[in-house]
């Protein structure tokens, strides 16, 4: 059953302070590897806030938003609307994915 007071959308955009990073990790460690290796951002996030030991906040967005998960869903964006010229193409973003090769440590601030 789904519970009509919360509203809302994981988006998938972040902003995890230091302190925030460290609980990430620490909730991680507390799992079987197996577990860590295969839990989404929205369980770890869970964890995070049942833990309570730092703070875990939403921000409101009203604007247009759409998932991308390949070059196309892209164009379709754009296309969408009407912004050609506009924002990245299937072919930048192909090409920023190439070229963007180095792994992350963590989040930076």
């Amino acid at each position: 059953m789904i519970d009509s007071k919360f509203e809302g959308h994981y988006m998938g955009l972040l902003r995890i302070t230091p302190a925030g990073w460290a609980e990430v990790l620490r909730v991680r460690g507390l799992l079987a590897q197996a577990d860590a290796d295969s839990m989404h951002m929205t369980g770890i996030l869970q964890r995070v806030i049942n833990a309570g030991r730092v703070p875990v906040h939403a921000v409101p967005y009203d604007g247009n938003w759409g998932e991308v998960d390949n070059p196309s869903d892209l164009d379709f964006y754009n296309a969408q609307l009407h912004m050609p010229g506009q924002g990245a193409t299937s072919a930048q973003l192909a090409e920023g994915c190439q070229s963007n090769t180095q792994p992350s440590d963590g989040p930076s601030e």
